[in-house]
């Protein structure tokens, strides 16, 4: 996701070797670059690189759909990481989502004592309200 084109006139993303959007060819900007920026600065950014109008896509039409079949690949993968960053582990007995992760050492220590019927190690996450161990 490193290497992907914004343009903010159409909302579309672009491969890297597009420096103008195929669908407007307006000015295109990595997206990392775009997110960092701040509201003052992104429309400082839009007046330095105006909008193309009338908008002049990409005339080739395999070059156009190719292009198409991208932005909807890279809108999927932006979504999936979003969604990623939003993800919060709950209790599976309380759904309480104040939970803590089950140390190392917790495990080296349980496995020692119990030896192959210890139960820490298969953990992951301790529930802070409940004390149940998943």
């Amino acid at each position: 996701m490193n290497k992907i084109l914004y343009c903010p006139w159409c909302d579309r993303y672009a491969r890297e070797p597009w420096y103008h959007c195929p669908f407007c060819h307006s000015q295109t900007i990595y997206i990392k670059a775009w997110e960092k920026k701040s509201e003052e600065n992104k429309k400082e950014w839009l007046e330095k690189f105006p909008k193309i109008d009338p908008p002049r896509p990409t005339k080739d039409k395999s070059l156009l759909r190719e292009a198409e079949k991208f932005d909807k690949q890279a809108r999927a993968e932006l979504a999936q990481e979003e969604a990623r960053k939003q993800y919060i582990p709950r209790c599976p007995t309380c759904g309480c989502p104040d939970v803590e992760r089950v140390g190392f050492g917790e495990k080296i220590v349980d496995t020692a004592v119990w030896g192959f019927l210890a139960r820490k190690p298969k953990c992951q996450f301790r529930c802070k309200n409940c004390g149940y161990e998943w």
